[in-house]
Formats: C-alpha cells, sequence, structure tokens
C-alpha cells in the first residue's frame, strides 16, 4: 500500500528489500555525497529508496524542503536513430519447383543488425537471424518477387534491398521412343509393347526423351508405372548413345548401359515409382536415354509411351536471367 508523507509513520513504513543497493561511509557536514544505485533503476515510473544506519551517531539530511534537497541523477544514452545499411548481393535460387534459396551479404549498423525481414511480392513472409532464407512456400510456373529489410534492437529498418525475381519451374516430358529387348529372342525388336525388365532370360528397357525448353536443371525425375509385383524392383542406369530406333532395336544391337542412376525397390503392380536422374540432364537440353534394368528373376511388366501411364521425366528447373 503507498504511504503518503504526511501519514507515514515508524508503525506503518512500507518494508524494504533485504539487499542492500549502496552504502555511504563517514560524512561531513554540509558536503554533498554520492551513492550509485543504478541497480534499482530499470525504467520510467516510481522508485523508493529506505536510507538507514547502524551508527549510534545521529546524521541529519537535507529533504526537498531544505536547501539542498535530494538529488537522483540519471544517465541516459540517446535513442539509437541510425538505420542499418542496405542488404546487398541478394540473389534467389529456385532449388525445386517449390523451394527457394535466397542468400545475401549481410548489413552494418553501428549498435548491431537484429535481423532481416524477407518480403516476397510486397508482403513479408518471415524474419531471419542470419544471411540466408529457404522458402518452401512457393509454386512451380510462379514468379515471385523477393527484397530484403534489416532492422536493429531500437527496430530502425534499412533502405530495402534490390528486388530479385526468380521462377520456379517443372516440365513434364514423355517419351519420344520406348520399348525393350530380349536375351532369350536376341534379334526380335517388340516395338510398341509394354515395356519389361528380367533377370533371367535378360529383358531391358530404353527409353528415350527430348529434353527441350527447360533454363538452368535443379533435379529430373523418372516416374515409371509399374503394372506387376516385384520384391527387388528394377534400376535405372544412363544410356550415352542416342541413336537407336524404337522400331529397330534388338538385345544384340542394343547400345550399352551405363552405372545405376537410382533404384525402385519392392515395386507394387498399379504404383508409380519415381528414380531421381538429376545428373544424367545433358546441360542445354537435348536427347537423353535411360536403360531399366533387374536382376530379379521375376519378369516385371510396366506401361509404355503407348500406355494408359506412360513414362514422365519431370524436370524442375530456373530460368536464365536472360529469358
Amino acid at each position: 500500500m503507498e504511504r503518503s508523507e504526511e501519514a507515514a509513520t515508524w508503525n506503518n513504513a512500507p518494508a524494504a528489500i533485504e539487499s542492500i543497493i549502496a552504502s555511504l561511509g563517514p560524512v561531513v557536514k554540509e558536503t554533498w555525497y554520492e551513492v550509485d544505485v543504478t541497480p534499482a533503476v530499470s525504467g520510467d515510473g516510481l522508485l523508493s529508496f529506505r536510507i538507514s544506519s547502524t551508527s549510534e551517531d545521529q546524521a541529519q539530511y537535507s529533504s526537498k524542503e531544505g536547501t539542498f534537497s535530494p538529488q537522483l541523477t540519471v544517465v541516459v544514452n540517446p535513442p539509437d536513430t541510425t538505420p542499418p545499411s542496405k542488404p546487398t548481393s541478394l540473389t534467389a535460387d529456385a532449388v525445386i519447383g517449390n523451394w527457394v534459396d535466397l542468400n545475401w551479404t549481410s548489413s552494418t549498423d553501428d549498435i548491431g543488425v537484429v535481423g532481416y525481414k524477407i518480403l516476397r511480392d510486397g508482403v513479408q513472409i518471415a524474419t531471419s537471424s542470419s544471411t540466408s532464407y529457404s522458402d518452401t512456400t512457393v509454386q512451380p510456373d510462379t514468379s515471385y518477387s523477393y527484397y530484403l529489410v534489416a532492422f536493429d534492437a531500437s527496430n530502425n529498418d534499412s533502405p530495402q534491398s534490390d528486388i530479385v525475381t526468380v521462377t520456379p519451374q517443372i516440365y513434364t516430358f514423355s517419351p519420344i521412343a520406348d520399348t525393350y529387348v530380349s536375351e532369350e529372342n536376341p534379334t526380335t525388336n517388340y516395338g510398341a509393347s509394354p515395356l519389361r525388365t528380367d533377370g533371367s532370360p535378360i529383358k531391358t528397357s530404353y527409353l528415350r526423351f527430348n529434353v527441350q525448353g527447360v533454363g538452368v536443371v535443379q533435379s529430373a525425375i523418372l516416374r515409371i508405372f509399374a503394372e506387376t509385383d516385384n520384391s527387388i524392383g528394377f534400376d535405372v542406369r544412363g544410356v550415352s548413345d542416342n541413336t537407336w530406333s524404337e522400331s529397330i532395336i534388338t538385345y544384340a544391337d542394343a547400345p550399352p548401359f551405363g552405372g545405376i542412376l537410382g533404384s525402385s525397390g519392392i515395386i507394387i503392380g498399379g504404383n508409380w515409382y519415381n528414380i531421381d536422374v538429376s545428373s544424367s540432364i545433358p546441360p542445354g537440353n537435348g536427347l537423353v536415354s535411360f536403360a531399366l534394368t533387374s536382376t530379379s528373376t521375376r519378369a516385371t511388366r510396366y506401361s509404355s509411351s503407348n500406355g494408359t501411364n506412360p513414362p514422365q521425366l519431370v524436370v524442375q528447373y530456373t530460368l536464365p536471367p536472360s529469358i
């Protein structure tokens, strides 16, 4: 309860905290003395002190009614009104169709930068205390513009950074050729038949795509629809020779294939299987071929380009600056 100056007595005086804020040594009359009470001052508002002594000698001090009334001198720092510098070197890279990575050079401030406001299409979507941010809420084939604003502890905002624009892209290609070859009939061409794999006798499927019109490739996924089950699944391998013909190719003259790019694992008929073949997409676009192989001795069938669920090559990319 607040006690007024006129009503305060020994009996109703408010209790003081136990810890001593500061102490004053011997005093001489008609002399000013200072004690540091900084720990007790944290901001605006009412503040009270109790002055007491264990000395048996009585001391008398000037009050507010006296010639030399007590003073509480508070030294404060001037308000921080200096904004951070403008963030620079902002870049935006579409990692995949729904992921954009932002990176920039840090701002400077006379006291210190606390963080950065991330704005997309003029609306703040996040803050970051570092010089990078990943936006995973974008959609493919959509253009986005980003800029940054640095801020300090006093909420001073920097000038906005330069604006960067990025368009995550996804393009789905269908095979321009696909068929399979069989060790069992090495000179037979199977043309437009469904695709197949088998480990004994060997059956290998070949697929070719014509990748055109994309920018900087971020990832490429080969999608295969399995029509039958297999407990081992299939492997996808790169084929460097793109001159084979769907209507002519046989086991005897099929082009060689390279190492495994990816594997499906166990497959269940009636489902799509996705294999990452990003490393096989040629820079500057062009033809790309794949082989499907399997070590399983169980023959497995897959939908071809003539089937209900033809294979797909899903390429995610970004547009180069000149586009």
